[in-house]
């Protein structure tokens, strides 16, 4: 048995209220005296009482802590602890604060068509998002359901309230995009949504593809995008800030949609051989210099 430190300190306490015990008082009782005096029994007892504390001490501190911390046994029934109660989520309101509710805003709700799957028949589109003085960025659900009766749903979030623009087939196939514009500030983004392996999905651009917005980057350089006549989507990036003057040479990049393993559809732009000029206050596109 291992004294611990309690042990050590419960037999230090009980020594030194034996060594209270003097000599004296363990005399016993004198002979010659005719009649027999009882002997000092309160003394004997205190003595006697301060050893066997002593000697006890060790059993008394693992008797506590048998007592703190009984074994398991057949002698007595087990004891399981009983847990606090929780409250319940429909406990009354005034017991503690409750979260406000997410702003919601007003529901803007926008109906179009395009044909997304290539089959020659429209399919209906919608497109929903919220606006209110504590929205500070738009939501954007857009879903489509095709003339089969199958629907898809995407999401996008933009930070200006969006318009549904006239759908446009990029790559010549057939299947048209969804197009979204998100048009405020100094900035002027598209959104795109595209029909594939069954499903509506928002397009990303590529990794490494210019910017595709009519703004001007952060090197100073303009930015502009378009579609032709046909359908087909480009956009165009100043080889240098344009500084004083309002006609720059450009970088001219045409874009489709590509697959990407694992991730799906991306918009994907191809530069064009050469530059051309851009008058950044006269003109809509860029034309050969």
């Amino acid at each position: 048995m291992t004294a611990t430190r309690t042990e050590d300190r419960l037999v230090a306490a009980l020594q030194a209220r034996a060594e209270q015990v003097r000599p004296e008082d363990l005399t016993p009782f004198v002979t010659p005296e005719p009649v027999r005096r009882r002997p000092r029994w309160g003394a004997y007892a205190l003595a006697a009482a301060a050893i066997a504390a002593v000697v006890a001490a060790p059993f008394a501190v693992d008797a506590l802590r048998d007592t703190s911390a009984p074994e398991p046994g057949p002698a007595g029934p087990s004891v399981s602890p009983v847990p606090s109660p929780v409250p319940s989520p429909s406990a009354d309101a005034s017991a503690g604060p409750t979260r406000p509710a997410a702003p919601q805003g007003r529901l803007h709700t926008v109906h179009g068509t395009a044909d997304v799957d290539g089959d020659g028949q429209p399919d209906a589109v919608t497109m929903t998002y919220r606006t209110g003085r504590e929205v500070t960025s738009f939501d954007l659900h857009v879903s489509v359901t095709t003339a089969t009766g199958s629907t898809s749903t995407a999401t996008a979030d933009v930070s200006w309230a969006p318009s549904l623009e006239p759908p446009r087939d990029i790559n010549g196939d057939g299947r048209q995009l969804v197009v979204l514009r998100a048009e405020g500030g100094d900035s002027d983004v598209p959104q795109f949504f595209a029909y594939r392996q069954g499903r509506l999905q928002h397009l990303a651009t590529a990794y490494h593809a210019p910017a595709l917005t009519n703004s001007v980057d952060a090197d100073g350089r303009v930015l502009r995008w378009w579609f032709d006549p046909e359908g087909r989507m480009f956009s165009a990036r100043s080889t240098q800030p344009p500084g004083q003057k309002t006609v720059v040479q450009v970088e001219v990049y045409r874009w489709t949609v590509r697959p990407a393993p694992g991730d799906g559809p991306v918009l994907g732009a191809t530069r064009l051989a050469g530059t051309q000029c851009f008058d950044v206050v006269n003109d809509e596109t860029p034309h050969p210099c």
